[in-house]
């Protein structure tokens, strides 16, 4: 095939100006060849395909196994999906795809919190970054929000996002390979995976944000034919394995009532049927089984869960001494040592620090500690807005499009599953524009929008379709 009839002069012009710049880093020089590489591919195969890249990119190739390699993946992917975004629409505002007033509000919101914390910190320089990478972050996610046309795109994005989680799943795997069970509990401990990402707390995010959807999507139209539930319920089985395997309490607890929430409202019968055993299960476990219970207490590190109270203690503290503006954008961790136990700082002081960078472990007092009164109005509107979308959309498209509604079913059991989580855990909605921890919500969140903007605008049908709740077939 002929490349060059799918590169016209405006990419060739921006292959020549990394050449030439190739002798000022070799790091240029790999950027240059990979964009290229994305250019050839988009003129190929079109915006679809280089889309699912770019998430794969963003979403798998950035974790620890690829620390060294990350700015300059996330510098080439972002430069790439501008270009193809103004090569689509232009510069000409009039074509750009409009977003919800309750959202522009939000944002404004967003910024003026964490401006106004970044004027007042002892770090501006900091807070300054966080302000442009949260902007960076955001014209990712408007870029891919832009690019949403119709169905087909919204369930593309889906597939995208169970293509990661089978691609760093895979390789969580493969490590639960090489130790097998002997290795999982070692010395009373739970050996968690992580993956090619390497953090288990991330691994659980994703499903999070995914199982949910994947029981809705029991419900839609995508295909017919038994090849459908098969799909989906191997993928269903790989989640729940990969869930069990990284050990995330937390996403473990978000999992299970966003899913909770998506099949009481989708079959009321299945709901009972898997509750009420689960429920006689554990029971069953707590007065007869010891030795099971032994092993629950190990695998969810019961033992553990006190040591929370020290990062939750600390939040309270940094609130109390900061409580109108907080310390400024990402400085929690530079004030934590000072509000720690004197053995906390010992421990740390000897190098057997292990838990990264701290943080309160509650979303809403992380926006407390760091942004003041406003962060913390700030996190809670994030999902008062969240939900407002949802319910909104469920409302509108109920009676009118039941593929859409047990979709945005599907997200308001992600929201429900997130919104629990974030009160032990930080990342994964708004961690001041990081893109791997945060963008597998986003694009949930965007389908979110696009569903509720394209029904507000849709002229209700004149024969509505009713909703029939059925079992899965």
């Amino acid at each position: 095939m002929n490349y060059s009839e799918y590169i016209n002069k405006n990419w060739i012009i921006i292959a020549l100006i990394f050449a030439l710049l190739s002798g000022i880093s070799v790091w240029i020089t790999i950027s240059g060849f990979i964009l290229l590489a994305f250019l050839i591919s988009y003129g190929i195969f079109k915006e679809n395909v280089i889309i699912l890249l770019a998430l794969i990119g963003f979403l798998a190739f950035t974790g620890e196994e690829f620390e060294s390699y990350r700015n300059i993946i996330n510098a080439v992917l972002f430069i790439f999906l501008l270009a193809i975004y103004f090569k689509k629409y232009g510069l000409d505002i009039s074509n750009y795809k409009k977003i919800p007033k309750e959202l522009t509000y939000f944002l404004f919101l967003y910024f003026a919190s964490i401006s106004l914390s970044t004027i007042f910190s002892h770090n501006i320089n900091l807070g300054l970054l966080v302000i442009v990478r949260s902007v960076l972050f955001l014209i990712i996610v408007y870029i891919l929000y832009s690019f949403i046309q119709d169905k087909r795109t919204l369930y593309f994005y889906l597939l995208s996002l169970f293509i990661i989680i089978v691609i760093i799943g895979s390789t969580l795997l493969f490590d639960f390979s090489k130790t097998g069970f002997s290795g999982y509990l070692l010395k009373g401990l739970v050996n968690r995976f992580g993956g090619i990402y390497g953090n288990p707390n991330y691994i659980g995010l994703l499903i999070v944000v995914s199982l949910p959807i994947l029981l809705a999507l029991f419900k839609l139209n995508i295909w017919p034919g038994k090849q459908k539930v098969i799909i989906l319920s191997l993928i269903l089985i790989f989640e729940v394995i990969i869930l069990i395997l990284s050990d995330s309490r937390a996403s473990m607890l978000g999992t299970f009532a966003g899913s909770l929430f998506i099949l009481f409202h989708i079959n009321k019968k299945i709901f009972i049927r898997l509750t009420l055993p689960a429920l006689f299960i554990v029971i069953i476990i707590v007065m007869l089984a010891p030795d099971l219970q032994n092993f629950l207490d190990i695998y969810l590190r019961l033992q553990r869960i006190n040591n929370r109270e020290i990062f939750w203690q600390a939040g309270f503290d940094i609130i109390r001494d900061h409580p109108f503006l907080g310390v400024g954008p990402d400085m929690f961790d530079k004030y934590f040592y000072s509000y720690m136990p004197s053995f906390v700082n010992d421990i740390f002081a000897s190098g057997n620090w292990a838990v990264g960078k701290p943080h309160p472990h509650n979303f809403f007092l992380f926006y407390f500690a760091e942004n003041g009164i406003m962060g913390l109005i700030t996190a809670i509107m994030f999902f008062v807005l969240f939900f407002y979308l949802a319910l909104k959309s469920i409302q509108r498209i109920r009676n009118n499009d039941p593929d859409l509604y047990y979709l945005t079913l599907g997200i308001s059991g992600v929201g429900i599953g997130v919104f629990i989580r974030s009160f032990y855990e930080i990342t994964g909605i708004l961690t001041y524009g990081y893109i791997t921890r945060d963008l597998a919500f986003w694009i949930i969140f965007i389908i979110l929008i696009h569903i509720y903007y394209v029904s507000g605008k849709s002229v209700p049908v004149q024969n509505p379709v009713h909703i029939k709740k059925t079992e899965f077939h």
